[in-house]
């Protein structure tokens, strides 16, 4: 695998904040689409409510937060624990939040093939759940939307595309970088 080059701390950080604008602007795009979908149409089978698309995509939120909470918790706590909960809590968001600021390349690599928690059980479950939840209810909003036209509807189909490219676009360099960091600290084998 090809070297990358070192930069500059300040360059990780702006490249760093150009991915967290990439990302931002393609959330935004799907809450104010979502947003505006809900209060120009209706939905056949709940008329009166348009915060349908919105909840849609709040859904993936939780989806997307529980699967975070469980990878971290599939990892060694090789550390010595503080003596409060409290205090562990704190440096615990320190050091992700910290860790946030370095691109996936240039980060020490991570042992995730701890025992698998029960908190990483029942998360597995609870996601395997919503993620069928989410299908069927993405499925049932948009196919009953009522007053929307064909020139409306390529309009919403671009607009959550765009946002759907952006993402695609950050995580895949997010991957690479985690690939290359596995590959240069020698945890991943690339044969």
């Amino acid at each position: 695998m090809p070297r990358i080059t070192p930069l500059p701390y300040w360059a990780h950080i702006l490249i760093s904040l150009l991915q967290y604008l990439l990302a931002l602007a393609a959330a935004s795009n799907v809450v104010t689409t979502s947003l505006e979908l809900g209060l120009k149409t209706e939905v056949t089978w709940k008329k009166d409510d348009s915060y349908l698309p919105l909840t849609w995509v709040v859904l993936h939120l939780a989806i997307h937060l529980c699967a975070m909470i469980r990878l971290h918790s599939f990892r060694d706590k090789q550390r010595a624990s503080p003596e409060s909960p409290i205090k562990a809590t704190y440096i615990t968001a320190i050091r992700l939040i910290t860790a946030e600021t370095r691109l996936c390349a240039l980060r020490e690599g991570h042992n995730f093939s701890g025992n698998e928690t029960f908190l990483a059980a029942v998360l597995g479950v609870v996601l395997s759940v919503l993620l069928v939840v989410h299908l069927f209810m993405g499925t049932m909003i948009f196919s009953s939307l009522l007053f929307i036209g064909v020139n409306d509807a390529w309009r919403i189909v671009l607009r959550y595309g765009v946002s759907a490219a952006l993402a695609q676009l950050t995580r895949t360099f997010e991957i690479a970088g985690l690939l290359h960091a596995g590959v240069s600290t020698g945890k991943v084998n690339r044969d």
